[in-house]
């Protein structure tokens, strides 16, 4: 059995103390969501004195959480695949199909890069309404899909841009055309490189706040997001209602985040090596 060295002792501790550090404010946010305003603010760190499971069901049937939850999730779903489909598919006719404006055509995709989200919120909102453009719904799914267009298209392509060109010229020999090179080799392959683009436009599209408050105005179609803010009033805030729905906001990032990360990386580092 190999010896543990001190300094190997000393790297456990430190990555103990990191993990504690990170998951503290999970289990925090859990046990007091059973707790009303009273529990909360008498012993904010002990266990809930009476576990209030109401708490849930109140949050979920009483106040309509459970409609907000699949709202958000209808809408950072679609936006996310809609993302991904059409991005992988401009990447591969940017990186794999050399044109002369190919260059040019990545350039003025990857302005939106610097453009900064708080500075379109109102030329967006006017022209949402001068195109008379009636369905929220339609409308926050295209507007989360036009913002992640840019970091989409430049991660995917960075990564397809490195694949083995030889791959292709194989494929050709045997009979395949571009449609198929690109749904039978070129996707599959760029796995890591759409796993890192999943989790970043669904978590974009999960946490957000801003354009929900603009561009839904009906409780029907609200996100969990703004569900939680009916929480808090002028006259005070019910914090065990709104750890719930916290709690519940916390569940699917966490979940996309454990199946995806392993391939995150490779997606995020692959497309800065060259050769």
């Amino acid at each position: 059995m190999a010896k543990v060295t001190l300094v190997q002792r000393i790297k456990y501790i430190f990555f103990w103390f990191y993990a504690l550090i990170i998951l503290y404010p999970i289990w925090f946010v859990f046990q007091s969501s059973f707790k009303d305003n009273n529990d909360l603010f008498l012993s904010p760190w002990a266990f809930p004195r009476v576990f209030r499971w109401q708490n849930y069901s109140d949050v979920f049937f009483k106040y309509g959480l459970k409609t907000n939850l699949f709202n958000s999730l209808t809408y950072a779903i679609l936006s996310c695949m809609i993302a991904v489909l059409i991005c992988a598919m401009a990447s591969f006719v940017l990186t794999r199909m050399h044109w002369k404006l190919s260059k040019l055509i990545m350039g003025f995709f990857l302005l939106g890069v610097m453009v900064p989200i708080q500075s379109a919120l109102v030329p967006l909102y006017i022209l949402v309404n001068r195109m008379g453009l009636t369905n929220p719904r339609v409308n926050i799914i295209s507007i989360f899909v036009a913002f992640s267009i840019s970091t989409t298209i430049f991660i995917l392509s960075s990564f397809m841009e490195n694949l083995p060109h030889e791959l292709e010229e194989a494929a050709v020999i045997d009979g395949c055309n571009i449609p198929m090179i690109f749904w039978k080799i070129i996707l599959p392959l760029s796995k890591p490189a759409i796993a890192t683009v999943t989790i970043l436009n669904f978590l974009g599209s999960w946490n957000d706040l801003m354009f929900g408050l603009i561009f839904l105005n009906n409780e029907a179609d609200k996100t969990l997001q703004l569900g939680i803010m009916r929480f808090q009033s002028n006259f005070g805030t019910n914090y065990g209602y709104a750890l719930v729905g916290i709690m519940v906001a916390m569940i699917p990032s966490m979940l996309i985040y454990g199946i995806l990360q392993d391939k995150m990386v490779k997606g995020m580092t692959t497309g800065a090596l060259k050769g």
